[in-house]
């Protein structure tokens, strides 16, 4: 088995230097980098300073940025439980202009059989657990449990475990299978990090008080753009996973614009306002605060604001595309009162055909398709037999 980040590793130093160099004219101190980023949004939107920004284009005198091309750490070949060496190839590639809260820039990884077709379906694949956020006392709420999350390399470490190149630590469970079965049926699989414990929701807007900006949404929106410009995809075929919490980042991306794309959602906390009035959940909603942008907001304005970021509520606005929706009844992770929700609109709303049927089980599973190669054989096989043969069209 590859051990690409060992290669990265050796690497590390000569790549760091040069990133540091690169860089040296926009690192400034908390205050002005704030004070920059505040003026600067008063006049663009937060999308155009972070492509202005990794573009190196000035603004407003504030910043000195090179222009510099995307850096590729390593290419090597890919295989895991469900894919012998020789199959597949992975590229790791840093993403400029994303810089993770320790000052390292996040990393994306493209992974691809050796014998692909193109034009070749693409698909986004968002890893679990990006949730973090500097609490009062000045710790990250992830120390508690001996991580940290708002690092280059914990983001890493993470989607190299959901890719089934790292050892996992989840016993007889081996994660892989779906971007196993994703490469063997002839996709592009591009794999984005996130560093910045966002839940794949940042845009670079949020209060700086915490240090640092998040951009989990942008990096995910630029890393199947980056994904379509470098190789040949086929625009008619798109993807977009979220692995547990990654679902929420793909549910983000819908309501960003990406309605026409097929999606999948395995295991994650959609609909989160049954979350409130249990003190056991007080210091993951203040996470939530510090993500969302509580500001002013009454408990319930808040909580409302969080039901609109769910699949829950798009489905119910209207919102149809080809779904595959799973989750566990029984999962150790996820209330089935954040799932639920979703399946029951999903069911009320949408022709027969647009969904993957089999959405709940009554085994203990998380994340069911990246840990079971028939299942995600199943669903893979469900989505690809469906653009063949064509999807039934919405219904008004």
């Amino acid at each position: 088995m590859p051990e690409p980040v060992n290669a990265l590793s050796r690497a590390r130093k000569g790549l760091n230097s040069a990133h540091a160099r690169l860089t040296m004219g926009v690192r400034r101190s908390v205050p002005a980098l704030e004070a920059c980023m505040v003026t600067a949004r008063r006049t663009l939107r937060p999308r155009t300073i972070a492509l202005l920004a990794g573009l190196g284009v000035a603004l407003g005198g504030c910043f000195d940025i090179p222009t510099y091309s995307d850096f590729q750490l390593n290419i090597s070949p890919f295989d895991n439980t469900y894919l012998n060496r020789g199959e597949a190839t992975m590229e790791v590639w840093l993403m400029p202009g994303y810089t993770c809260p320790d000052e390292e820039t996040a990393r994306l990884y493209l992974v691809y059989s050796n014998t692909i077709e193109t034009p070749a379906p693409l698909a986004l694949v968002l890893h679990a657990e990006p949730f973090d956020y500097v609490r009062s006392d000045g710790t990250a709420f992830s120390s508690q449990v001996g991580e940290e999350r708002l690092t280059v390399d914990w983001a890493a470490l993470t989607a190299e475990k959901m890719m089934g190149i790292r050892d996992s630590g989840a016993g007889a469970f081996k994660p892989g299978a779906l971007v196993a079965s994703l490469v063997r049926e002839g996709f592009y699989v591009v794999v984005p990090t996130n560093c910045w414990g966002d839940l794949w929701h940042g845009t670079g807007d949020n209060d700086y008080t915490e240090g640092f900006l998040r951009y989990g949404l942008y990096l995910a929106d630029d890393s199947v753009k980056w994904a379509q410009s470098r190789v040949d995809t086929d625009p008619e075929r798109v993807l977009l996973a979220g692995l547990a919490e990654g679902g929420r980042g793909i549910v983000d991306m819908v309501g960003y614009g990406w309605t026409d794309a097929a999606i999948l959602i395995d295991s994650s906390p959609d609909y989160l306002p049954p979350l409130f009035g249990d003190p056991q959940n007080d210091e993951f909603i203040e996470g939530l605060e510090k993500i969302y942008g509580r500001g002013e907001l009454t408990d319930e304005e808040f909580k409302t604001k969080l039901g609109e970021v769910s699949l829950y509520y798009q489905v119910s606005q209207g919102y149809v595309a080809p779904t595959i929706y799973l989750y566990s009844a029984n999962d150790d992770f996820v209330s089935v009162e954040l799932s639920r929700p979703a399946k029951n609109a999903i069911e009320d709303r949408y022709p027969p055909g647009m969904y993957f049927p089999e959405m709940e089980t009554a085994e203990s599973r998380h994340i069911i398709t990246n840990n079971h190669r028939s299942k995600a054989e199943e669903v893979v096989e469900w989505l690809v037999d469906g653009w063949d043969d064509g999807f039934p069209p919405p219904t008004e």
